[in-house]
């Protein structure tokens, strides 16, 4: 897994012949928000453009993102928009296997959903166990990291488990059970999907076998 570096792509393909290169769904989405916040790019649609493009990246079979693709390219985002249809059609849409889901499977799915709290803590590595080196060889590094900070995030994974428990804290009745005694942010995201599911008509869900659901429309 790699960021969108096609020198860097080239040569893991090159030197790795059998081996599937794919982009990390947090880098991917990095690059859309920072190319849609120029405005001479998104031309005052930049969340329509973020959404369509996350339909594309979420679709779960390539039948689904060739329809999500053309629903995107018959809108009148796309139509009016020329540096977006070069964008997509330069450095996005040759690349479609790398980073949808719809072209991933099993481990690969797993290990392309990096996000940003596995980019923080790649910062607080280096920065608080490398010391900022760069010249660290891998004994060192690896040692750093099996004697430092595995042990502290350990640490830090029990404490917070500990905060988050029931036994410590009272919960309100508005918080489901099966949701007690788990991260804050998790707690408040279910939440927050659970109220916007109720206005999801039953003739919006499809399904696609094997426990996957395509919802059309709704809020998100």
């Amino acid at each position: 897994m790699t960021d969108f570096d096609e020198r860097e792509i080239s040569a893991l393909e090159n030197v790795f012949s059998d081996a599937k290169v794919l982009l990390g769904d947090f880098h991917r989405n990095q690059a859309w928000e920072r190319w849609t916040k120029r405005k001479d790019n998104s031309m005052g649609r930049a969340s329509d453009i973020i959404k369509y493009l996350h339909q594309l990246a979420n679709a779960p079979d390539p039948e689904s993102f060739d329809t999500a693709l053309q629903k995107f390219v018959d809108s009148d985002v796309w139509q009016g928009n020329v540096q977006l249809q070069q964008y997509c059609q330069r450095v996005w849409f040759p690349h479609k296997k790398r980073c949808a889901k719809a072209y991933r499977s099993g481990k690969f799915e797993v290990i392309a959903g990096t996000n940003n709290g596995l980019e923080s803590s790649h910062c607080t590595f280096k920065k608080f166990f490398l010391h900022g080196e760069t010249n660290f060889n891998l004994s060192n590094m690896l040692r750093s990291l099996i004697k430092d900070f595995f042990p502290s995030r350990y640490r830090t994974y029990v404490e917070k488990n500990r905060l988050y428990s029931g036994k410590f804290r009272n919960y309100s009745e508005d918080v489901p059970p099966y949701l007690r005694s788990r991260p804050k942010n998790f707690i408040k995201h279910c939440l927050e999907s659970l109220e916007l599911s109720k206005s999801i008509e039953r003739s919006q869900v499809e399904s696609k076998g094997d426990g996957i659901f395509f919802i059309n429309g709704g809020t998100k």
